[in-house]
């Protein structure tokens, strides 16, 4: 089952550390929100627009929210909505900051580690990256099933590094939801690197002689903090680039953002399908109807009627 508790043993004694640092946010959000979030969805470059697709029933700009970290980088609003999921309560997170922004490892991860303080079972973690594995094409979705870490998160100091980061009932899973919704969906290896510059051949060749199969700047801080907690957490990527070294093209942020937009219906449908199933196999949630807007798809099991 996707959504159970991780079973791991931890070597730490604060399954749940208290997040000083996040103390003021969480006063703020319990008074604002009307309801906590049982789940959170953090949006990466060029998919924000998932948001469209949905009726926000609070939405709060990341300025507002004391402690929030504001991003400045293209394709990230810094906006935090709660939405109704079939009655499940879920924080979209509209935009992230990143350690190339002069962020510290604390900073890219307190609104992550906010959710997790307020009570989420759940977090999906979504970004854009660019594909090394020579079978990935532009617009593909892919599912995190290992990663590799240059941004030195492992080195944060909420706990001891894991090694089931990505246990295999979640990946099936996700891939057994694709499957429904008719989407494919990649597998791979995602390595994370400082950034922000996009790198050269040499190290191209050097990722994918490792191991790698997307590379992105980001989501690795924010998935070891939910799984440093046993929350489960899962990790997809927009493929927006084909990272080539013999035959390299010249990247930009623009096309970037434009290739993450043209992936963010598959990613939109996948990720509601996904929450969906969360809401309906706890009995704990009434059911209620799915807050889509009227031009948009909702998931194929949830009724056509729905508004």
């Amino acid at each position: 089952m996707l959504f159970e508790r991780s079973n791991i043993e931890w070597t730490d004694n604060s399954r749940h550390p208290t997040d000083d640092d996040c103390a003021a946010a969480i006063r703020l959000l319990s008074r604002k929100l009307p309801m906590l979030p049982r789940a959170a969805v953090v949006l990466g470059s060029g998919l924000g627009k998932f948001v469209n697709a949905l009726r926000p029933i609070c939405t709060l700009s990341y300025s507002d929210i004391p402690g929030f970290p504001v991003p400045t980088a293209t394709g990230h609003a810094g906006k935090l909505h709660l939405v109704d999921l079939l009655g499940l309560p879920v924080a979209v997170l509209q935009g992230r900051c990143h350690r190339y922004e002069g962020h510290s490892s604390p900073d890219v991860t307190r609104v992550v580690r906010t959710m997790l303080n307020l009570g989420i079972e759940q977090l999906i973690v979504s970004c854009a990256a660019g594909g090394l594995n020579p079978r990935f094409r532009a617009g593909d979705i892919m599912l995190f099933d290992s990663h590799i870490d240059f941004l030195g998160a492992h080195c944060s100091q909420n706990g001891p590094v894991l090694h089931e980061l990505y246990p295999s009932n979640t990946v099936r899973h996700v891939e057994r939801v694709a499957l429904d919704e008719q989407i494919l969906l990649r597998r791979g290896t995602y390595i994370a690197v400082p950034g922000p510059n996009y790198e050269t051949r040499a190290e191209l060749r050097f990722l994918r002689s490792i191991g790698g199969d997307a590379i992105g700047m980001s989501s690795i801080p924010e998935l070891l903090e939910a799984r440093r907690r046993g929350i489960n957490a899962i990790g997809l990527a927009a493929i927006t680039n084909e990272c080539r070294p013999d035959a390299p093209e010249t990247a930009s942020a623009e096309a970037v953002i434009a290739e993450a937009e043209a992936a963010e219906p598959r990613f939109r449908k996948l990720v509601l399908s996904l929450l969906a199933r969360m809401a309906t196999v706890d009995s704990a949630v009434k059911p209620k109807r799915f807050s889509l807007n009227s031009e948009a798809t909702p998931p194929a099991d949830i009724p056509q009627d729905a508004e």
